[in-house]
Order: C-alpha cells, then structure tokens, then sequence
C-alpha cells in the first residue's frame, strides 16, 4: 500500500512537470486562464451564428454547462489513454516502466491525477466567467453541494476506470489509439446530452444514450 502511494505521488509530479515545466509559472497561469476561456467564447460565438442571439436562456445554459463538464471528459477519460500512447509512442519508456517494480495502475492514476486538477481549474474559470459575463443560468445558492462533489467524485471515478479499458486496447493496438479516443469522444459529445437533451435524438440514438454512463453523470452534475 506504501509502495502504492509513492509510485501515485511520484507520477502525479512527473505528469505535473510534463504538462506545466515548458514555461514559467506565471506564463502557465496565464495560458491555464485564457485557454478555457477562448475555447468557451469560441462555443459562444458557433452557437449565436447558427442558433440566433435569440435563443432560448435556458438552452444556451444547458449547452454551456454541459461542454464545461465535457472538459473533464475529453481531458481526463482520453488524457489516462494519451498516458500510455505517449510514454509508449513519443517517450519510449513504456516498457521499462510497466516492468518496472511498481503498480501500473498507480502509475497511470498519479499522471490522471494532475490531469484531473488541471481540468478541474479550466472548468471553473469557464463556469464562473459564463456566470459572470455571459449571464448563465447558475443559481449557486440553489445548488445541491452534496449531490455535485458527490457525483462530481463517482464521475470521475468512471471515466478513470473507461480510461484504462480504453488504454487497455490501446495496449493491443498499433498505432491507431488516438483514432479511437476521438471516435468515442465524439459518440460521448453527441449521445450522452453534452450540448442538447438526448429526448430530440432518434429512438435508436436514444436507447445508446441510456447506457452510457456518461449521460447519467451528465444529468447529476446539472441538477
């Protein structure tokens, strides 16, 4: 169990070096505030040419909300396979470290968990900004707290789990592991209630919404 924390703290550091060591902290900062935001005015800006300025508040809410939450998504399910296609593919260490005298599984959730931190910050800057400035629909008085860390936490979880079954096969492929992740990501986008409700999706769609496990984290984190 030691053994097991160790390897976790020692590569929750090296995945902080590897994502923040490139620059100084304050130009880090810097580029860790205005990346979400820009993703976000972007959204904001694709959503007013083709939906109209006019739109329904509560839509533009739900849209907003939801590809916030996607951030841990795309960063934290896809980010625990990119650990391995990086260390395997760019690195070359992979082997050295999966025979190596520690547990993998520690190794890749310490590099998920800076991950984790990282997109945590991103969605909220882009969750106070859309409030403060875009006037989003967030009521924080009305907020279940318990409920949010509670589901924020299970949610997690899961997409760390579906993280290493995807990093799984990315074991058992070539080259082909970032194809996959954008594949599913894309499924995950369109089928699990990020940007619209899945009830204006076609009956088939629906019923492969109804068993991703996403689409049910989606809903908790919005109530």
């Amino acid at each position: 169990m030691r053994s097991d924390l160790k390897t976790f703290k020692n590569a929750a550091w090296l995945g902080w070096q590897m994502e923040a060591n490139w620059t100084d902290p304050f130009l880090f900062a810097t580029y860790s505030i205005v990346k979400p935001i820009a993703g976000t005015l972007i959204l904001v800006f694709m959503f007013i040419v083709v939906v109209g300025s006019g739109t329904d508040e509560a839509f533009f809410s739900y849209m907003y909300v939801g590809n916030a939450l996607y951030m841990y998504v795309a960063e934290v399910l896809f980010g625990v396979t990119w650990v391995i296609h990086d260390d395997r593919e760019h690195y070359m260490t992979l082997k050295q470290i999966y025979i190596a005298p520690i547990s993998f599984y520690a190794y890749i959730l310490g590099r998920a968990a800076i991950k984790i931190a990282i997109t945590s910050v991103g969605v909220l800057i882009t969750l106070t900004f859309g409030i403060l400035v875009l006037d989003v629909g967030i009521n924080v008085g009305e907020i279940d707290w318990l409920l949010l860390v509670g589901s924020l936490v299970l949610g997690l979880g899961c997409l760390c789990i579906i993280g290493l079954g995807l990093g799984g096969i990315t074991f058992l492929t070539a080259r082909h592991g970032q194809g996959i992740n954008e594949g599913i990501a894309g499924i995950f986008y369109v089928l699990s209630g990020v940007i619209f409700p899945i009830s204006i999706l076609p009956g088939w769609a629906q019923s492969i919404s109804k068993v991703l496990p996403v689409t049910y984290w989606m809903e908790a984190v919005r109530r």
